[in-house]
């Protein structure tokens, strides 16, 4: 497996598309909605450019396997999550996000690709209280660690990461939560997971946060496969 290349002519691209306003492009085999009045700029010209989550994707392509289970923490637009479910089946797929003003874009997503992945308008957190979240204006910025962008402070409901591991028992995790991948992992029992495609986030957790994280889920029996950038693919070798 190697990392996406860029395209050497994506800024002709990302200009060509501009001018042009698709409603919607198929990115690493999905549908994913770009309309100007729907998707955030920096999705749209990620889309255009053929980069956007590209290393999730290629990660996500590469681990899966027919008859996994898919947890998916973090849904962001659906991309992901319909991409896992073109290949385990929408049954095998479930999805938590925290940004209430996501859920219509995800659904228009899964709709596109006639795809149904089990969505969860609900944050993961280690103890199951409301979560104060940060809503980005740029939605995919939102996080529950504050940023130093425009948004708003929201109250969300959540549900334990016991409990989402227990009752759904994934051989897959997928992890982009802005930050509080440092939390949820070290509360986690991982048992049964075979695979973790992790986003990590130095520049709002810091460095030294992160190296410990992947230094813990070392020692729990993964082992690095592949590190695009903050994109991380652990696999189970104990």
């Amino acid at each position: 497996m190697q990392a996406p290349q860029k395209n050497p002519y994506r800024s002709l691209r990302r200009l060509w598309y501009r001018a042009r306003r698709p409603a919607h492009l198929t990115h690493y085999g999905v549908v994913v909605p770009t309309a100007a009045d729907r998707v955030p700029k920096t999705v749209r010209n990620g889309v255009f450019t053929g980069q956007y989550e590209a290393n999730e994707a290629v990660m996500v392509r590469h681990a899966l396997r027919e008859g996994d289970r898919v947890v998916e923490i973090g849904t962001g637009t659906g991309f992901i999550s319909a991409l896992c479910a073109k290949i385990c089946g929408s049954q095998n797929v479930f999805s938590f996000e925290a940004n209430p003003k996501m859920d219509s874009l995800i659904r228009e997503t899964y709709t596109l690709n006639d795809v149904a992945p089990q969505l969860q308008m609900r944050a993961v957190t280690t103890d199951g209280s409301a979560l104060s979240f940060f809503a980005a204006e740029n939605l995919v910025s939102s996080s529950a660690y504050a940023r130093d962008v425009a948004g708003q402070h929201v109250t969300v409901e959540s549900v334990t990461i016991a409990a989402v591991l227990r009752d759904l028992a994934p051989t897959v995790l997928v992890i982009d939560v802005e930050g509080a991948e440092v939390d949820l992992l070290p509360a986690a029992n991982l048992t049964g997971v075979r695979c973790i495609i992790l986003e990590t986030h130095p520049h709002i957790v810091g460095k030294d946060k992160i190296n410990a994280l992947i230094s813990g889920l070392t020692a729990q029996g993964f082992s690095v496969e592949a590190d695009f950038q903050k994109n991380v693919l652990l696999t189970r070798t104990a």
